[in-house]
This record gives C-alpha cells, structure tokens and sequence, in this order.
C-alpha cells in the first residue's frame, strides 16, 4: 500500500501519484490511500484506491468524525 498523507486538502497531484504506483507493474501495489487530517476541522478525510485487474482503478471515500 502507497499513502499520501497531509494537513491539506488531497489535490489531484496527490491522487496522480497513487493511481501512478497502482498501475505500473514494477511497483506491483495493489492499494494506495490519500488521508487529509486537518483540511476539515470535524473530520479526517480518506480515499482508498485499489485495482482488481490491474487497468481499472476504483476509490472509495471514508470520512471518519473527530
């Protein structure tokens, strides 16, 4: 697993870099996950990324209340 982790926001930068080491083969990461802790007072924000054939990438977000 690959995480990007900041007191941001999760720019689409951020989100590039995941998808990126998700999909090339010689990092063979099957998961990446963006977590932005501070962007939102009540809330850490997450993202996790994971691709089941290798080529599509699917992301679900995960708020958790502070």
């Amino acid at each position: 697993m690959v995480i990007e982790a900041k007191k941001g926001k999760i720019i689409p930068l951020d989100i590039e870099k995941i998808k990126g080491f998700i999909s090339d083969k010689k990092y063979f990461y099957l998961f990446g996950f963006t977590v932005s802790y501070c962007s939102d007072i009540n809330n850490v924000i997450g993202r996790l990324y994971y691709s089941s054939t290798g080529t599509t990438i699917t992301d679900i977000q995960l708020n958790v209340k502070i």
